[in-house]
């Protein structure tokens, strides 16, 4: 057997005993910690292209021993255009409370129409490669929606200094009775150090009512300690 032949079978059984890395994904809440998320909506309709701009800021209000937190969440900008026409989202300035866990689940909402702006993982440690089944709130400016979401942690790398994790994610919720039909794909990249999300991106196809609309939305953001 030649050496070549040896160090292959060595090199493919020390690749087939590596384990993936796992990444348990949680919220690191601090008191006077402010999640400031940016989200820029394109659509195309039938009747012309919108945009619509939103700017929401998550307030870490209170922090309990088992890593849960009081939010308090706001509205700061919200515009949608329609061509050379200009008009502002109602809500806001208006002020939502909630209380989640860690893990982003939501324990209370005390409006059904606040944007969530904190994504619900897991409660234990996610392999790169795995998949699991959750929601994605959408926001539809009147109102918000829970979005049956399908996870994919697809890879793992390091950008400036931070471990990023790279979630694929595939949207459907078209068989459920909601006045908002959505069927997408995007992806989401978390910041394992700093435990938030860094960007996402979505693109697909929504209903309201009878009207079909085809999408892009972008998201980023950033923590401000107090």
């Amino acid at each position: 057997m030649s050496t070549l032949l040896v160090l292959a079978i060595l090199a493919a059984g020390h690749s087939n005993n590596a384990k993936p890395e796992k990444v348990t994904f949680q919220y690191n809440f601090k008191v006077g910690q402010t999640i400031h998320t940016t989200m820029k909506v394109s659509a195309q309709m039938n009747m012309g292209n919108t945009q619509t701009d939103l700017a929401v800021s998550t307030h870490v209000d209170e922090v309990k021993e088992d890593g849960s937190a009081t939010l308090t969440t706001s509205m700061d900008s919200g515009t949608t255009s329609f061509g050379s026409n200009k008009m502002h989202l109602p809500g806001m300035g208006k002020k939502f409370q909630m209380t989640v866990s860690k893990f982003g689940k939501i324990v209370l909402k005390k409006d059904a129409k606040a944007t969530v702006v904190v994504q619900e993982f897991p409660d234990h440690a996610i392999a790169v490669g795995e998949s699991w089944d959750g929601f994605i709130n959408v926001n539809g400016g009147r109102t918000s929606i829970d979005v049956k979401t399908h996870f994919t942690f697809e890879s793992l790398k390091s950008v400036d200094g931070h471990k990023i994790a790279h979630l694929l994610m595939d949207e459907d919720n078209t068989n459920d009775k909601a006045d908002i039909k959505i069927k997408a794909t995007g992806w989401l990249d978390w910041d394992v150090d700093q435990s938030y999300p860094v960007t996402g991106h979505s693109e697909g196809d929504e209903q309201i009512g009878k009207m079909n609309v085809h999408f892009l939305s972008d998201q980023t953001a950033t923590i401000e300690q107090s």
